[in-house]
């Protein structure tokens, strides 16, 4: 290549053809940047408009201590063959299916269920967007580990390593 002298009024500029160190440098640049962004961002919730995105760390339940490691299943059948597995909801003392439940809404991706009711009197109307039928139809019933629920879902107590099943299904 050949060097041409400036002209008038024009800047001198040198022309290299060893670029060899420019790329390393930017992707340095970049890792180091992208790496103190997600430092800055560890155990934060994402944010956004839409309800149903989960936190980047699963929050523990509201109440009891939890045993390091311990989790609960859930499995929702919607009676069609087709099922959604949840296999490490945080357990903690004192959990009951409904707060596995509500822990399900942190996962990704997350549950959507309607209740009618509190406590003791909460039935679950709706999940993922399937409604109970009602009288005589199916309706959303749960068992745990094997064992069809007596009460309301919200107080049904819950044991490590537990596992919840909610059947889309006629009542027996």
């Amino acid at each position: 290549m050949e060097n041409v002298p400036p002209g008038p009024g024009e800047a001198s500029v040198e022309s290299t053809n060893d670029s060899s160190h420019a790329l390393p440098m930017v992707l340095a640049l970049v890792v180091v940047a992208i790496a103190a962004g997600l430092w800055g961002l560890r155990g934060q919730p994402l944010r956004s408009h839409d309800a149903t995105l989960s936190s980047v760390v699963p929050t523990a339940p509201p109440h009891g201590s939890m045993e390091l490691g311990a989790v609960v299943g859930l499995t929702i059948d919607f009676g069609n063959e087709i099922r959604r597995e949840y296999d490490a909801i945080p357990w903690q003392e004192g959990m009951t299916v409904g707060d596995a439940m509500d822990q399900a809404r942190l996962q990704r991706p997350a549950i959507q269920f309607s209740e009618v009711g509190q406590a003791d009197q909460s039935l679950l109307i709706s999940l993922e967007g399937v409604a109970g039928e009602g009288g005589g139809g199916r309706n959303w019933l749960y068992a745990v580990d094997g064992k069809h629920g007596e009460t309301s879902f919200r107080v049904h107590p819950l044991r490590a390593g537990e596992r919840i099943l909610w059947q889309f299904r006629q009542g027996e």
